[in-house]
C-alpha cells in the first residue's frame, strides 16, 4: 500500500478515520492524503432559495458570500485538526491535505485510481443526534469506489484479529488477494468463515482454497465452517471472536452479497462497533 485517502467531514469519526489512517500508513510506510468535501448543495438548500425571495438579490449574495467564508473557516480548521491527529498518532510520512468542492461520492470517483485505500466514517456530523443513522455517502462511495473501501467505527484500537468472510465471488477472491499480499495484514490473525448453502461449492472446498493462498502469503490464519442464517452466523462469529477488523467482498454472488450492499449492509454497518473493510 503506498497511499491512503481518508475522507472527513470534522465529525468524530473524522478523528477515527485519521487515527486508522495514521496506524496503516505507518506500516506501510504509506502517504496519506485527508479530503474534505463542501458540499454545495448547502447553498441550493430550499430555505436559502426561500430567504432569496424574501431579501431580493444583493442581500442573498451577501449571505451567501458570508456562508461561503464560514466555509473556509471550517475548512482551515479540519486541516489544523486532522494534521494535529496526525502528528499525536506519531505519522513521520507524507501528509496532504485536500480540499474540494461538489458531492463526496463524485469527488471521490474521480481521484481514486491515485490511491489504495479510502476510509469513511460510517456516521458524520449529526452522528450524537442520530445514533441509529448511517452518513449520507456512505453507502453511496461503497457502492461507487472500485477500491477497496475501509469503513471506520467510533473508536480507534490496533488491528490483531480479522475475520473474513468468504464466498467464492470475485469480488472476495479480491479480498483474499488482498489480504494475502498487502503488508498491512502482516502479523494479524485472519479467520476465514464460509456459510454451507445448497446451490454452492462446499465450505470446506471454498476455505481450503482460501487458507492455502494466505498461508502461501506467510498469513496466520484458521477456517471456520457456519451453518445456519448467513447474515446471523456471520454476525454472531465477528461478536464472539474478538474481532478487529470485518473484511466482506462487497459484491458476491451469495446471499453474502446481500447481507454487506442492502437493506442487510445498512443494518450492519448500524449496529455492529467494528471497521468494515469492503471490496468491489
Amino acid at each position: 500500500m503506498k497511499k491512503i485517502l481518508t475522507c472527513i467531514d470534522g465529525s468524530g469519526y473524522s478523528v477515527v478515520s485519521c487515527e486508522f489512517a495514521a496506524w496503516l500508513a505507518n506500516r506501510d510506510k504509506a502517504a496519506v492524503d485527508v479530503l474534505y468535501v463542501t458540499d454545495i448543495r448547502q447553498y441550493e438548500m430550499p430555505i436559502v432559495a426561500d430567504i432569496s425571495g424574501s431579501l431580493g438579490a444583493q442581500p442573498y449574495l451577501n449571505l451567501v458570500s458570508q456562508l461561503q467564508q464560514v466555509e473556509k473557516l471550517k475548512v482551515d480548521a479540519l486541516e489544523q485538526s486532522s494534521r494535529k491527529v496526525f502528528e499525536q498518532a506519531g505519522f513521520k510520512g507524507s501528509l496532504s491535505f485536500i480540499h474540494n468542492e461538489g458531492t463526496l461520492v463524485d469527488r471521490v470517483d474521480e481521484i481514486q485510481d491515485k490511491y489504495d485505500l479510502v476510509m469513511v466514517g460510517k456516521r458524520g456530523m449529526h452522528s450524537e443526534v442520530a445514533k441509529q443513522h448511517l452518513g449520507s455517502s456512505l453507502e453511496r462511495v461503497v457502492r461507487a469506489c472500485s477500491k477497496p473501501v475501509l469503513v471506520t467505527s467510533r473508536a480507534f484500537r490496533p488491528i490483531k484479529n480479522v475475520l473474513f468472510a468468504y464466498d467464492g465471488g470475485e469480488s472476495s477472491r479480491r479480498a483474499l488477494d488482498f489480504l494475502s499480499t498487502d503488508p498491512m495484514f502482516e502479523n494479524m490473525n485472519i479467520t476465514v468463515a464460509s456459510v454451507e448453502e445448497k446451490g454452492r461449492p462446499p465450505a470446506a472446498q471454498m476455505l481450503d482454497e482460501a487458507i492455502g493462498k494466505l498461508l502461501s502469503g506467510g498469513r496466520a490464519c484458521e477456517k471456520k465452517i457456519l451453518k445456519g442464517d448467513v447474515e446471523a452466523s456471520i454476525s454472531t462469529l465477528a461478536e464472539t471472536s474478538d474481532t478487529d477488523l470485518l473484511v466482506i467482498g462487497a459484491f458476491g454472488h451469495t446471499r453474502i452479497r446481500d447481507f454487506f450492499i442492502g437493506n442487510t449492509t445498512t443494518e450492519l454497518l448500524r449496529t455492529k462497533n467494528m471497521p468494515i473493510l469492503c471490496l468491489r
